[in-house]
């Protein structure tokens, strides 16, 4: 800024000159001082001798022989109402007061200000611990500032540059600038009203709050420091319009509620929040892949999830968080923990589902029992014992759990014909009963291809070596499959109101691409979910027990034709490349062209990016319901409309690339976007 350089040159002139005539001189940051019109005596610095302009500013200078934080050293404070002049006289020259410096009212017992059409420049922290100030006035003819509700406003991109104890912030403000309500508090509520965008660096820094804070639901960008040391109270909602939280965003801020993040963070910077006293249960959203340095250290949380994404855990990122226990479970996708990332928690188990350990610095859990049950993926006991970090664990459970990735059977339909059944698992929920179970998505069946977004949706999660699947008509989750098992053992399985009692003939280890698994055979007297389970990938012949699933339908799973878990194959059976088959699941584009459907239902350009044509040639099947819906993966109906043609034009614009299912009266077909 202009200002500012032109500053630092003349101070330093100043500075020499004062030098040279005394001693008590270099202890003074003003040129001249002179009482204002209200009565208080106000100190001021030449900016442009020239031109004839001042700055006002405190008197004693930040840094000067015993400078203790207190600007006015020696000076007496102004208080009460201020009027700030436009114009003042000094050795018989007039000088335009233009720009006000930062701490000129630093701790002053300040009433009211009112601010002249001259002024065209404030410092941050102008105005910074007014505890008394509860009215800032500015000229009307002012061209750059204007107030509003107790807070100054840059008329030119309605930013926020300077604020006093009252907090109210008037709706049209886009970003609340740098420290500009820097140790403000009223002791109230602090509500960020919807139109703001941006909080700048140190916006809110050191503020002395007791009530809540409400975050704009527009806001994109919380800066560095930005409510650093300020006090609130009770929970604490990140809108997921947030995409990035600067470092020590909320430093030592005292909240003592819940912590919910925004599942667009992708980075939890660096302290971002460190000693803020959050409880409950912690989740990190899966759009996040790194947790840097200290970000959540010294705070109270009963429980942390970690997304399926997280890669870097940082140095001291859960440090001191002592209430901290349960059970922790590592995600798929995290290849470093840095040191003393994990001191003084208290998980009673970690379960680390990479077979290739991850790198784990030697004191990340300073202070554990060696003897924390560590669950590992089966056969890789040894890969643990040997890594720098894990070795110092003693406790090493082999388990399988990871039902994850995505699946591709046969089946054979009731006039022996050959379809194909996809599974996927698409990512994870919180469910009744606190479970976070993996969301798997059936689709490409001849039962339920045309009930897409109700019956295709299964939840299941893995607990001790049992992985569990939410039963939907009995309410409640009932065990799948028991990788616990042995040979002689048996365990009941709950379908609708029927149940399959399983048991165990044979145990052994079938080796993939050189990585053991552990295979059980398993039979049930009515040969309805006979087969072989296969630890991590499920059942070989059927995934489900869809036999008693069908309610009579006239087909079967016939077995697993492939296994992709992050797009790598890792099993394959049959004589059909299972490459051109992930490619016709993702690209869904068929023998027949760039089309999906036939008959009723047509969708085309597949894969598209723009504009999605739905072609319903026989208008008459649809039964009276000319209305489409668009639905994701998950369920959620993104897109719905009325079908006026036989040949409609929905614009998809709006959706992000992926894969979607439009449903037209029953009728549903899969198409992609892409971009």
């Amino acid at each position: 800024m202009k200002i500012l350089r032109t500053m630092k040159k003349l101070f330093a002139i100043t500075v020499l000159m004062a030098l040279a005539m005394s001693g008590f001189a270099q202890n003074q940051q003003f040129d001249f001082s002179a009482v204002c019109e209200s009565g208080q005596t106000l100190y001021y610095r030449i900016t442009d001798g020239d031109a004839q302009t001042v700055i006002l500013t405190h008197p004693y200078p930040a840094g000067g022989p015993g400078f203790e934080g207190n600007y006015y050293e020696g000076y007496i404070k102004p208080e009460g109402d201020i009027i700030i002049p436009s114009v003042v006289v000094h050795n018989g020259i007039n000088y335009s007061v233009t720009a006000i410096d930062s701490n000129t009212f630093f701790e002053c017992d300040i009433t009211s200000v009112f601010i002249p059409n001259s002024v065209n420049d404030i410092v941050p922290r102008a105005l910074v611990s007014c505890e008394l100030l509860e009215s800032i006035t500015v000229d009307e003819e002012n061209p750059v500032f204007y107030s509003e509700s107790n807070a100054l406003i840059r008329r030119a991109d309605m930013a926020l540059v300077a604020g006093c104890k009252a907090t109210t912030i008037p709706d049209g403000i886009e970003t609340i600038c740098v420290s500009a309500f820097a140790g403000a508090g009223d002791g109230g509520d602090l509500i960020i009203p919807n139109s703001v965008k941006t909080i700048e660096d140190g916006a809110f820094s050191g503020c002395g709050f007791s009530g809540s804070l409400t975050l704009s639901d527009s806001l994109e960008t919380i800066g560095q420091n930005a409510f650093d040391l300020s006090r609130f109270s009770g929970s604490l909602t990140i809108p997921n319009s947030i995409t990035e939280i600067g470092f020590h965003a909320f430093f030592s801020c005292r909240f003592y509620g819940s912590l919910t993040l925004s599942s667009s963070l992708s980075i939890i910077n660096k302290g971002a929040f460190s000693n803020c006293h959050f409880s409950g249960i912690l989740t990190i959203p899966n759009s996040v892949t790194q947790i840097e340095n200290f970000a959540f250290n010294g705070n109270n949380f009963s429980g942390i999830v970690l997304g399926d994404s997280v890669a870097t855990i940082g140095h001291a990122a859960f440090l001191d968080c002592n209430n901290t226990t349960g059970v922790l479970r590592l995600p798929h996708s995290l290849t470093e923990i840095g040191t003393l990332a994990f001191k003084n928690t208290s998980f009673t188990e970690i379960y680390s589902p990479n077979r290739i350990p991850p790198t784990l610095a030697s004191n990340a859990f300073q202070g554990y029992d060696a003897s924390t049950p560590i669950h590992i993926p089966f056969g890789c006991t040894n890969a643990y014992q040997n890594a720098e970090g894990w070795n110092y664990f003693s406790n090493f459970i082999e388990t399988e759990m990871n039902i994850e990735g995505e699946w591709y059977y046969e089946i054979e339909n009731e006039n022996g014909t050959i379809t194909y059944q996809h599974l996927q698992c698409v990512g994870d929920t919180l469910f009744e009963g606190g479970k976070r179970p993996k969301i798997i998505i059936r689709s490409n069946t001849q039962y339920d291809k045309d009930l897409i977004t109700e019956t295709t949706h299964e939840y299941v999660y893995e607990e001790n070596g049992k992985v569990y699947w939410w039963n939907k008509h009995l309410g409640k989750f009932t065990v799948l499959y028991d990788f616990s098992a042995e040979v002689g053992d048996e365990w009941t399985i709950e379908v609708g109101e029927g149940t399959i009692v399983t048991h165990i003939y044979n145990s052994e280890i079938q080796y993939i691409n050189g990585i053991p698994y552990k295979k059980l055979t398993i039979a049930d007297q009515d040969n309805v979910f006979s087969g072989n389970l296969l630890s991590t990938i499920g059942h070989m012949t059927s995934f489900f027990p869809e036999r008693l699933m069908t309610r009579g339908k006239g087909y079967r799973v016939e077995g697993l034709r492939c296994y992709w878990v992050e797009d790598e194959l890792v099993f394959q059976q049959g004589n059909k490349s299972c490459d051109a088959i992930y490619v016709e699941l993702h690209n869904d584009v068929g023998e027949d062209g760039p089309s999906t459907g036939s008959g009723t239902l047509t969708v085309y350009p597949n894969p598209v990016n723009g504009i999605l044509f739905v072609e319903t040639r026989r208008a008459t099947s649809l039964q009276g319901q000319p209305e489409y819906r668009i639905t994701n993966l998950m369920g959620q109906t993104l897109l719905q409309g009325g079908i006026s043609a036989d040949c409609q034009q929905i614009n998809i614009e709006s959706l992000p690339a992926g894969m979607y299912f439009i449903t037209v009266g029953e009728t549903t077909r899969k198409f992609v976007v892409k971009y």
